[in-house]
């Protein structure tokens, strides 16, 4: 091949190829800058993750705190409710006792113990 010819060719090659660079140089500078704007955007959402996890965190705290509470005021209450209802067992006792139905009495005591 001639000189000439190559030099066609290769010119032909340049004035195809020089675009193509140009345009993959602007790609990869986006790509820079996408890969940036993801990475500040990673850190955000793992701040954010982070307080999601310590709310989850404080929320089952609270949840088990509740429950304790519940419990306590479920255990007061079943004592309040024994109290009142031992309070009219003495006058029950006295009557099973009058019929003599000692059986009964045991059997209401215990309820109160």
């Amino acid at each position: 091949m001639a000189p000439a010819a190559k030099l066609a060719r290769r010119l032909m090659a340049l004035q195809v190829v020089e675009p193509k660079r140009a345009r993959l140089k602007e790609a990869e500078g986006q790509l820079v800058e996408a890969n940036r704007k993801l990475s500040e955007k990673q850190a955000a959402l793992q701040k954010v993750e982070s307080s999601v996890e310590a709310l989850k965190q404080q929320l089952a705290q609270a949840q088990r705190e509740q429950k304790e509470l519940n419990e306590e005021v479920r255990r007061g209450w079943k004592v309040g409710v024994g109290v009142s209802v031992c309070a009219g067992v003495g006058e029950g006792v006295a009557a099973c006792k009058r019929e003599g139905k000692e059986e009964m009495c045991k059997s209401i005591l215990q309820v109160c113990v």
